[in-house]
């Protein structure tokens, strides 16, 4: 049996440049990732937020035409259960029976607006 001839190894001066390749290679990458990383964060914040002002928008436009416009400048600071967000709530008479409804959730530096309008039918 024949061992290995351990002289035909690696010199130091490979490993370093083979150690740096790697470093060169590697830094964009994890540059990537960090912004991956905060993109996914966003997108999962921004969908929080659409989501409370969806539920806010069917709860108002659920109540009775009359009762409707006691939501105006109706605010939600902390959102319960979602400290980080906030609501708020504007509405606008456009004719005798048409509303405008605007609800704002902000969080952050961010913050998402939906509207829609509700008719006296």
């Amino acid at each position: 049996m024949k061992f290995p001839d351990w002289k035909n190894g690696f010199t130091l001066v490979e490993i370093i440049v083979c150690v740096a390749l790697l470093g060169i290679i590697a830094a964009p990458l994890l540059g990537l990732l960090s912004y991956t990383l905060g993109s996914l964060s966003y997108a999962r914040e921004e969908t929080t937020a659409v989501n409370l002002a969806r539920e806010l928008m069917e709860d108002i436009k659920g109540k009775p035409f009359s009762t409707i416009i006691n939501y105006d400048n109706y605010r939600e600071d902390p959102v319960h259960g979602f400290s980080d967000f906030s609501r708020k709530v504007n509405i606008r008479e456009l004719k005798a029976d048409l509303l405008e409804i605007t609800i704002t959730v902000s969080w952050k530096q961010h913050k998402v607006e939906l509207v829609s309008l509700r008719g006296n039918l």
